[in-house]
């Protein structure tokens, strides 16, 4: 008898699990948001980068304490020490930057989620992500010029490389249709800049 219910309890069983597998919202959304995790990885970051330098500023404390008074480095000492507070400041402001705006994005999942959630598209939004890193890179990217555009001479070396290359192998043409008993082409100079 006991072999019987065996089949019907497999299948209870399994009715129950489907009943009780419906689709739930997230209880915390802003988990597997992709901007808020890589907000909370910057703020910690630059956490740990405040601790970094508040290493090497008591480094350059105790260089400065050990500076004899007639020393002609204590003013490079200073200056060092005057730039790493600096740093730090910057860092911590950065370290408050990140965790405020990953509260306000925690609050902005909190209230679009639900809306994502009801009319079943992809959570997160990919595209929304796309733009973020499209932002993030343009914000940390070099604004010297010469990174971006490089030297007039360089482009003019770069240019007349690439003519005189093309006007080798035309010579180099040439000469293998003499070999071959053709008449070469009249020869051309090389372009002048």
């Amino acid at each position: 008898m006991s072999s019987r219910r065996l089949p019907s309890r497999i299948i209870t069983l399994a009715l129950a699990l489907i009943c009780l597998s419906c689709e739930r919202p997230l209880e915390n959304p802003e988990l597997s948001d992709n901007i808020y995790n890589d907000l909370i990885k910057d703020a910690k970051a630059s956490a740990a980068a405040v601790e970094e330098e508040k290493k090497t500023l008591a480094g350059l404390e105790e260089d400065i304490v050990a500076t004899k008074l007639g020393d002609n480095s204590a003013k490079s000492k200073f200056r060092k020490k005057y730039d790493t507070e600096n740093k730090i400041q910057m860092l911590k402001q950065k370290v408050l930057y990140y965790n405020l705006r990953a509260a306000k994005r925690k609050e902005y999942v909190a209230n679009t989620y639900p809306s994502y959630f009801s009319k079943k598209t992809h959570w997160p939004d990919s595209e929304e992500w796309a733009n973020y890193q499209a932002s993030k890179r343009l914000s940390v990217a070099s604004r010297d010029w010469n990174h971006r555009v490089p030297k007039l001479s360089k482009r003019i070396k770069a240019y007349s490389d690439s003519a005189n290359s093309t006007y080798s192998k035309s010579k180099k043409d040439e000469s293998q249709k003499k070999e071959g008993g053709e008449k070469p082409a009249k020869s051309e100079a090389p372009p002048k800049h």
